[in-house]
């Protein structure tokens, strides 16, 4: 073999690697610029008392900020400071650079001050976990997010 033909083993070796760097960004494998950007928005808190407990209404917006859609499949929340949980299978779509807005949700407990928590777990469109929190802190009639 002469030093020509062994010289040039390593130039093919860095084109063919070059090219697969190529291919792979012009599929979005391997890129990390596009990552999910999830956010729970609770607004629009209404009060009322119903069988004897403290009912917040309000509504959740589900906005995607990063250009990558999310499905959430499980959603939890829990009252009295973390004693009481419901879980619960959800099928929730939010697609990339939108708002899903839920009304008319709420949450009920027995205390006048509560750290209610609502957390939701699911995946972006590029196959990353996604898992988003809040806390709502009530305080009788009120209620805001933390």
């Amino acid at each position: 073999m002469s030093i020509r033909r062994i010289l040039a083993i390593p130039v093919l070796i860095g084109v063919f690697l070059l090219a697969a760097c190529e291919d792979d960004q012009a599929t979005g494998k391997g890129s990390t610029g596009s990552r999910s950007d999830l956010d729970l928005q609770i607004s629009d808190f209404r009060f009322t008392v119903e069988r004897g407990r403290n009912t917040y209404y309000h509504n959740r917006n589900y906005v995607e900020k990063g250009g990558v859609g999310v499905t959430l499949n499980r959603g939890k929340v829990c009252v009295e400071n973390g004693k009481i949980c419901v879980e619960s299978a959800v099928q929730y779509r939010v697609e990339p650079s939108a708002t899903l807005t839920q009304p008319n949700h709420k949450v009920a407990t027995t205390l006048d001050k509560d750290n209610i928590t609502i957390e939701y777990w699911g995946s972006a469109d590029n196959g990353e976990p996604v898992h988003i929190r809040r806390v709502v802190k009530t305080d009788g009639r009120t209620a805001s997010v933390e």
